[in-house]
Protein backbone atom coordinates (compact mmCIF):
# COMPACT_ATOMS: atom_id res chain seq x y z
CA UNK A 1 0.00 0.00 0.00
CA UNK A 2 1.37 3.12 -0.97
CA UNK A 3 0.95 6.79 0.81
CA UNK A 4 -1.87 7.29 -2.50
CA UNK A 5 -4.10 3.85 -1.27
CA UNK A 6 -3.80 5.00 2.18
CA UNK A 7 -4.68 8.72 2.35
CA UNK A 8 -8.06 7.21 0.39
CA UNK A 9 -8.88 4.59 2.69
CA UNK A 10 -8.47 7.59 5.34
CA UNK A 11 -10.81 9.64 3.23
CA UNK A 12 -13.24 7.27 2.59
CA UNK A 13 -13.46 6.33 6.19
CA UNK A 14 -14.73 9.51 6.81
CA UNK A 15 -16.60 10.50 4.06
CA UNK A 16 -18.53 7.40 4.28
CA UNK A 17 -19.08 6.25 7.85
CA UNK A 18 -20.75 3.08 8.81
CA UNK A 19 -24.89 3.58 9.17
CA UNK A 20 -25.69 2.17 12.42
CA UNK A 21 -29.35 1.30 14.09
CA UNK A 22 -29.80 -0.37 16.86
CA UNK A 23 -33.05 -2.20 17.97
CA UNK A 24 -35.29 -2.08 21.35
CA UNK A 25 -34.13 -5.74 21.15
CA UNK A 26 -30.84 -4.99 21.46
CA UNK A 27 -29.26 -5.95 18.27
CA UNK A 28 -27.14 -3.54 16.18
CA UNK A 29 -27.18 -3.29 12.28
CA UNK A 30 -24.43 -1.67 10.60
CA UNK A 31 -24.47 -1.29 6.91
CA UNK A 32 -20.71 0.26 5.45
CA UNK A 33 -18.66 0.45 2.37
CA UNK A 34 -15.81 -2.76 2.82
CA UNK A 35 -12.85 0.10 2.85
CA UNK A 36 -10.48 -1.51 0.30
CA UNK A 37 -9.94 -1.03 -3.42
CA UNK A 38 -10.98 -3.76 -5.82
CA UNK A 39 -11.16 -4.12 -9.75
CA UNK A 40 -14.60 -2.95 -11.36
CA UNK A 41 -17.84 -5.05 -9.98
CA UNK A 42 -15.58 -6.36 -7.31
CA UNK A 43 -16.48 -3.84 -4.82
CA UNK A 44 -18.52 -4.62 -1.25
CA UNK A 45 -20.64 -3.69 1.19
CA UNK A 46 -20.74 -5.43 4.66
CA UNK A 47 -24.09 -5.85 6.56
CA UNK A 48 -23.32 -6.59 9.74
CA UNK A 49 -25.81 -7.52 12.97
CA UNK A 50 -24.42 -7.37 16.24
CA UNK A 51 -25.93 -9.27 19.38
CA UNK A 52 -24.69 -9.99 22.94
CA UNK A 53 -23.94 -13.49 21.85
CA UNK A 54 -22.58 -13.08 18.08
CA UNK A 55 -21.42 -10.86 15.16
CA UNK A 56 -23.02 -11.82 11.92
CA UNK A 57 -21.55 -10.10 8.79
CA UNK A 58 -22.34 -10.60 5.07
CA UNK A 59 -20.41 -9.20 2.39
CA UNK A 60 -22.80 -8.38 -0.86
CA UNK A 61 -20.86 -7.66 -3.86
CA UNK A 62 -21.57 -4.32 -6.07
CA UNK A 63 -23.57 -6.20 -8.95
CA UNK A 64 -25.83 -7.18 -6.14
CA UNK A 65 -26.73 -4.66 -4.40
CA UNK A 66 -29.20 -3.39 -6.79
CA UNK A 67 -31.05 -6.26 -6.26
CA UNK A 68 -31.10 -6.49 -2.14
CA UNK A 69 -31.76 -2.91 -2.44
CA UNK A 70 -34.99 -4.10 -4.36
CA UNK A 71 -35.88 -6.94 -2.17
CA UNK A 72 -35.97 -4.68 0.69
CA UNK A 73 -37.98 -2.25 -0.54
CA UNK A 74 -40.21 -4.84 -1.67
CA UNK A 75 -40.49 -7.16 1.13
CA UNK A 76 -43.99 -8.29 2.19
CA UNK A 77 -45.89 -10.36 3.70
CA UNK A 78 -43.64 -13.71 2.76
CA UNK A 79 -40.13 -14.31 2.76
CA UNK A 80 -37.80 -12.76 0.18
CA UNK A 81 -33.99 -14.09 -0.16
CA UNK A 82 -30.35 -13.22 -1.55
CA UNK A 83 -27.63 -15.66 -1.58
CA UNK A 84 -24.70 -14.78 -2.58
CA UNK A 85 -22.32 -17.63 -4.59
CA UNK A 86 -21.68 -19.84 -0.77
CA UNK A 87 -24.08 -20.85 1.73
CA UNK A 88 -24.74 -17.00 2.72
CA UNK A 89 -27.37 -14.93 2.67
CA UNK A 90 -30.28 -12.34 3.59
CA UNK A 91 -34.10 -12.28 3.75
CA UNK A 92 -36.82 -10.04 4.69
CA UNK A 93 -40.31 -9.93 5.57
CA UNK A 94 -42.65 -7.11 5.68
CA UNK A 95 -46.22 -5.67 6.54
CA UNK A 96 -46.78 -2.93 4.39
CA UNK A 97 -45.97 0.30 6.29
CA UNK A 98 -44.92 -1.71 8.70
CA UNK A 99 -41.13 -2.99 10.51
CA UNK A 100 -38.82 -4.91 8.64
CA UNK A 101 -37.62 -8.37 9.97
CA UNK A 102 -34.15 -8.56 8.48
CA UNK A 103 -31.87 -12.05 9.05
CA UNK A 104 -28.53 -12.55 7.88
CA UNK A 105 -26.80 -15.77 7.86
CA UNK A 106 -23.33 -15.01 7.35
CA UNK A 107 -20.06 -15.59 9.65
CA UNK A 108 -19.90 -15.12 13.42
CA UNK A 109 -16.33 -12.44 13.23
CA UNK A 110 -16.59 -12.67 17.46
CA UNK A 111 -15.95 -16.67 17.17
CA UNK A 112 -12.74 -18.33 16.43
CA UNK A 113 -12.90 -19.78 13.16
CA UNK A 114 -16.09 -17.67 12.11
CA UNK A 115 -18.47 -20.62 11.79
CA UNK A 116 -21.44 -19.52 9.99
CA UNK A 117 -24.24 -18.24 12.00
CA UNK A 118 -27.84 -16.38 11.62
CA UNK A 119 -28.95 -13.52 12.92
CA UNK A 120 -32.07 -11.32 12.89
CA UNK A 121 -33.41 -7.66 13.62
CA UNK A 122 -36.90 -5.89 13.53
CA UNK A 123 -36.20 -2.75 11.70
CA UNK A 124 -39.55 -0.06 12.75
CA UNK A 125 -40.92 1.40 9.70
CA UNK A 126 -39.33 5.06 9.96
CA UNK A 127 -35.25 3.66 9.99
CA UNK A 128 -36.65 1.25 7.00
CA UNK A 129 -35.69 4.42 4.37
CA UNK A 130 -32.73 5.41 6.60
CA UNK A 131 -31.56 2.16 6.20
CA UNK A 132 -32.36 1.92 1.96
CA UNK A 133 -30.64 5.32 1.57
CA UNK A 134 -27.69 3.88 3.93
CA UNK A 135 -27.04 1.16 1.22
CA UNK A 136 -27.36 3.12 -1.78
CA UNK A 137 -24.30 5.55 -0.15
CA UNK A 138 -22.40 2.32 0.97
CA UNK A 139 -22.57 1.04 -2.83
CA UNK A 140 -21.70 4.14 -4.40
CA UNK A 141 -18.79 4.39 -2.10
CA UNK A 142 -17.70 1.07 -3.19
CA UNK A 143 -18.22 1.59 -6.36
CA UNK A 144 -15.46 4.36 -5.49
CA UNK A 145 -13.46 2.13 -4.40
CA UNK A 146 -13.58 0.09 -7.63
CA UNK A 147 -10.27 0.93 -9.99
Amino acid sequence: MDFKDAYARLDASMTCPAWTYASTSGTTLTIQASAFPADPDEGQIDVTLTTKAQRVQISIPTPDVPTVLALLTQAGAEPTTWHDLTTLSLSAIAEPGGPLLLSVTGWDLAAPEWPEKTADVLIDAPARQHMLSAMQRALDMARAWEE
